[in-house]
C-alpha cells in the first residue's frame, strides 16, 4: 500500500520531531501494510525560498534514511520513503518557477494544499496555468477539509474540471461528519489516492488500515484497492523531459 501523505520526515515541519519518533512512524506504517510512504513536508513561499526548503528536506530525508537502516539491520520491515512536499497555494503560483523541484520525487506530481477561504477566479487560473503551462499532475491535498468553506460551487466545480487528483485523509472515514464530505467528493467521479496525514504517534497517528476499511464500507470492498491502483500508476509515470 502507499500512503500518499505523510509528514514524517523528522524536525522540518509540524510532524514527527525526531528521528526516534520517524522509527515509531515507519514501524506503525508497515504495520499497517504500508510499502511506500510519500513524505509531505509543508513548503510556504512566503516562509522560505525553495533551495532553504530542499537543503533542510535532505538533512531531514538523510536522518530518515538513517533510521530505515538501521531499522533493516535489526530485521524489521520498514517501508519505502519518497521525497516530496505539500505546497500551500500562493498568488502566482501557476507561474512560479521551481515548482518542479517541489514534485513527488522521480515525477511530475504536485501536491497542493488549498487556501483555506472561498476559492475565486484567481485561484482557478493559478490551477489551471499549473496543469496546462507547467505540464505538472496535481493532486488536492485533503479536499475534504475546503468543502464547507465554498459557499458558492462554481469556482470549485470549475477546478474540479480540470485534470486534478484528489487526496483523501483516511481519518476522514473515522469521522461521521467528515465521511459525509468525502461521499460527497467521490461523486465527482475524480481519480482519488488515500493517505494518512499522519505527523505524530499521539494524536495523528498512521491510519491508513483502518481508514481503508471505512472507505471500503461506505464505497464497497473494491474502492480501495481502485485508489491504490491511481496511486501506483501516478508515481509510475515519470519527469517530462
Amino acid at each position: 500500500m502507499i500512503d500518499f501523505h505523510a509528514h514524517i520526515l523528522p524536525g522540518i515541519d509540524d510532524g514527527s520531531r525526531d528521528p526516534e519518533e520517524t522509527g515509531d512512524l515507519l514501524r506503525e506504517e508497515a504495520e499497517q501494510g504500508v510499502d511506500i510512504v510519500i513524505s509531505t513536508p509543508h513548503f510556504y513561499a512566503d516562509h522560505t525560498s525553495p533551495d532553504r526548503f530542499l537543503e533542510k528536506r535532505e538533512r531531514a530525508y538523510r536522518k530518515t534514511e538513517e533510521k530505515r537502516q538501521e531499522m533493516i539491520s535489526r530485521g524489521l520491515a520498514v517501508p519505502a520513503v519518497k521525497k516530496a512536499a505539500e505546497v500551500y497555494y500562493f498568488p502566482g503560483m501557476g507561474r512560479a518557477d521551481r515548482l518542479c523541484d517541489l514534485t513527488v520525487e522521480g515525477t511530475d506530481i504536485l501536491m497542493v494544499e488549498m487556501p483555506f477561504c472561498q476559492w475565486d477566479r484567481d485561484i482557478y487560473e493559478n490551477i489551471r496555468e499549473i496543469t496546462e503551462r507547467q505540464r505538472l499532475k496535481v493532486v488536492l491535498v485533503h479536499l475534504e477539509r475546503y468543502y464547507r468553506l465554498q459557499k458558492k460551487k462554481q469556482t470549485w466545480e470549475e477546478i474540479l474540471g480540470l485534470p486534478v487528483v484528489v487526496q483523501l485523509n483516511t481519518g476522514s472515514f473515522l469521522s461521521w461528519g467528515e465521511k459525509r464530505i468525502c461521499k460527497k467528493i467521490l461523486g465527482y467521479g475524480l481519480p482519488v489516492i488515500l493517505g494518512s496525514d499522519c505527523h505524530n504517534m499521539r494524536s495523528r497517528k498512521p491510519n491508513l488500515r483502518q481508514g481503508r476499511a471505512a472507505f471500503a464500507g461506505m464505497m464497497g470492498p473494491d474502492a480501495p484497492d481502485r485508489a491504490e491502483r491511481t496511486a501506483a500508476e501516478l508515481l509510475e509515470e515519470r519527469k517530462l523531459t
